[in-house]
């Protein structure tokens, strides 16, 4: 993973801890397999049955708690994040 400040060789502690991924709740989904919420900064992270995983940067803990409890986290995900690439940007996290 690469720091967004000092570039992919950045080792700085605070930079470290920004960027730690959450404990990871497992949901019910054909396309998800679990999501996490970090509070600094706010970020919503998805892991997906693909394997892949990816951090959605501003996302409020009201939102990771809706797309959490939701009947189908995978269409609350799709319709309350994924669809707002610009108020929600991603990284996909290696």
């Amino acid at each position: 993973m690469s720091c967004l400040i000092h570039g992919p060789a950045c080792v700085a502690p605070e930079c470290a801890r920004a960027f730690a991924p959450p404990a990871m709740i497992a949901v019910a989904s054909s396309n998800l397999a679990a999501l996490g919420w970090t509070p600094s900064p706010p970020a919503l992270w998805a892991d997906f049955r693909t394997g892949a995983r990816y951090r959605y940067t501003g996302v409020p803990f009201d939102t990771f708690q809706a797309v959490l409890h939701a009947a189908s986290a995978g269409s609350a995900f799709a319709a309350q994040v994924r669809a707002h690439p610009g108020r929600f940007p991603y990284t996909r996290i290696d």
